[in-house]
């Protein structure tokens, strides 16, 4: 999957006891369909997020700017990260209607709820209904191409 470029995008949930977040780096997505506006996001069974994802059926999607590299590095796990509160750490959030975690850096923040959900492999495809959307100011985006990140500029 390194030979295609993806936006790098963060996926938020919330634990369903207390008020605990997770989160992981997600360049497994793409639009689904526009009427009603759907979001397909595919999370590992084996990732720390997939039980919550699953169970509470709610996550945002983020999409990050130029700038945030070290905060997409640190949802993706680098170096062994496992800690969520260190996932979090350092960044501005703020929930929408669902109480998944928005980032508020984002270029657009969609929270969303899963309508249905399909195994494929090691993965779950989700389809999210966009129920929510939040459009920040940023005008640089980044893609994950060739196992490095590159800034976009519009």
């Amino acid at each position: 999957m390194e030979a295609a470029a993806v936006d790098e995008r963060l996926v938020g949930g919330e634990h369903c006891r207390g008020p605990r977040r997770c989160g992981v780096g997600d360049g497994e997505r793409c639009p689904g369909v526009d009427d009603p506006p759907t979001l397909l996001v595919c999370a590992n069974r084996g990732s720390q997020s997939y039980d919550t994802i699953k169970a509470r059926g709610i996550l945002c999607v983020n999409t990050v700017s130029g700038g945030q590299e070290e905060l997409s590095m640190r949802f993706a796990g680098a170096n062994g990260l496992k800690d969520m509160k260190a996932r979090f750490a350092g960044a501005d959030w703020t929930t929408l209607i669902t109480g998944a975690p928005a980032l508020r850096a984002a270029i657009v923040a969609c929270d969303c709820r899963v309508v249905h959900s399909v195994e494929v492999g090691t993965h779950d495809a989700f389809f999210c209904k966009v129920l929510a959307i939040r459009e920040g100011r940023g005008s640089e985006g980044i893609v994950y191409f060739g196992r490095k990140f590159h800034r976009v500029t519009v």
